[in-house]
């Protein structure tokens, strides 16, 4: 491979750089460097702060869900996971819409089974019910979470929910007096 100079590619090939030759700087000159790319404005987000693909964030919704199973007390039963992941693969913008009817439809389940199974979430955590579909007329607006929402300190220091009976249940609202108090 030849190697040059401006001047010699003037005088020589008449201006053609022919296609085994490369330039070189002349004697005592340097290659003139382009400029460095302007800096980044400061308006323009770090890689750092911006918001991952939609693809990117269901799969992390994904692993956040699964990580957090392990730490359940009660452990979800199988029938609560998938319908958690249905719930999450048809949400939008953390809410989705549906009913028990289309729950039991798509997974197979009785109504009865989708409506234990969606106060399973519930009670986890996992699903929140924005607004209350009407029976047999509109389906529920829910908000699907990815990890289960923290209980307020005030329920934490009042201890588990307790039934009419004094077992701990989750059918009613009501919590149990907490030692001490």
């Amino acid at each position: 491979m030849r190697r040059l100079t401006l001047r010699e590619l003037d005088e020589k090939f008449g201006g053609v750089l022919p296609p085994d030759a490369v330039l070189r700087p002349d004697d005592g000159e340097e290659l003139a460097r382009p400029d460095p790319p302007p800096s980044r404005s400061p308006a323009r987000r770090s890689a750092a702060k911006r918001k991952p693909n939609r693809v990117v964030a269901k799969l992390l919704g994904y692993r956040r869900f699964f990580d957090s199973l392990a730490d359940l007390d009660p452990p979800l039963t199988p029938g609560a996971v998938a319908l958690w992941c249905w719930l999450w693969s048809c949400e939008r913008k953390g809410v989705a819409l549906s009913t028990a009817r289309r729950v039991a439809a798509r997974l197979g389940f009785s109504v009865s089974t989708a409506k234990r199974r969606l106060a399973e979430l519930r009670r986890a955590g996992f699903v929140v019910t924005v607004r209350a579909g009407l029976p047999n007329r509109s389906a529920s607006l829910l908000r699907v979470r990815c990890s289960p929402k923290k209980r307020k300190k005030k329920e934490r220091e009042m201890g588990p929910p307790v039934t009419r009976d004094g077992s701990t249940g989750d059918t009613q609202n009501t919590y149990s007096v907490g030692v001490g108090a």
